[in-house]
């Protein structure tokens, strides 16, 4: 069989790569409809490549404010969910809030724009970036909303010290026929410990138990928190000695308690 010629890549047609290719990185693989821009494989498909590096490159010419998106817009490159899952992952993981409203808005306006996976992600990059507000309103607008939707909007405003507005938001899930999962057990309790009353933390405990996730190491290391954390000792240290598996989460959580106990106790 005549084996087909296979061409090196070249980057200065793609205009993304301004240093040498660098095999470590991750590669994303993409279909160019411009043939010039293809690159031959063994079996003779083009193959193009985008460095992961490249991905939040921002636009030559005005364009949408990044390369990639404008390559899309120009039918260079054929989209799919991957590239949008690849750009708000990165924009989460670099706190790129300005690129990560440049990639929801052109999300918005494209043939996935009701894809739920990418709208649950697209609200998680919100929330790692700061965007409290944007993820909101990507919640508010969401036509369907699934079990990582609400524990992605709890677990943010936890993890951003907004911690009545996560407790709130805990009965609107049950009460809409979702059933929490030991993420949003973790999440909700985190945030009431945080709550100067210790009856919001009593009450999830006891949906922690009608769940059955009460036997769960990291639900049960997140109660242990949420009693120390309200001056619950005595609570605080009956939930750990019930637990039949601890961790590292478990004993820092009971320690550090004791830590501020400790404190209080000297002042």
């Amino acid at each position: 069989m005549k084996k087909l010629p296979i061409n090196p890549p070249n980057p200065t047609k793609l205009n993304l790569y301004k240093r040498p290719f660098d095999h470590h990185q991750p590669l994303c693989f993409c279909t160019f409809t411009d043939p010039e821009t293809w690159e031959e494989g063994e079996l003779g498909n083009p193959s193009p490549i985008i460095q992961d590096r490249d991905f939040l490159r921002k636009s030559i010419d005005s364009g949408t404010g990044l390369h990639v998106l404008d390559l899309i817009d120009r039918g260079s490159i054929e989209l799919d969910q991957t590239i949008y899952n690849k750009l708000v992952k990165k924009c989460a993981q670099l706190g790129r809030l300005k690129e990560g409203r440049v990639v929801h808005n052109h999300f918005r306006n494209s043939k996935f724009k009701a894809d739920l996976f990418i709208q649950n992600s697209i609200l998680n990059m919100y929330m790692k970036c700061g965007g409290l507000d944007d993820a909101r309103k990507v919640f508010d607008e969401m036509p369907q909303r699934d079990m990582v939707t609400w524990t992605a909007l709890i677990a943010g405003y936890s993890q951003n010290d907004m911690a009545e507005e996560a407790v709130a938001l805990f009965p609107k899930m049950v009460g809409v026929g979702f059933k929490p999962n030991h993420f949003t057990f973790s999440s909700v309790l985190k945030a009431a410990g945080a709550l100067p009353c210790d009856k919001l933390g009593r009450q999830v405990h006891g949906f922690c138990n009608k769940y059955g996730c009460d036997s769960d190491v990291y639900v049960g290391s997140a109660l242990v928190d949420m009693y120390t954390r309200c001056g619950l000792m005595r609570e605080g240290r009956f939930v750990f000695d019930m637990m039949v598996r601890k961790n590292e989460v478990s004993w820092s959580a009971l320690i550090a308690g004791y830590a501020r106990k400790g404190k209080e106790r000297v002042c």
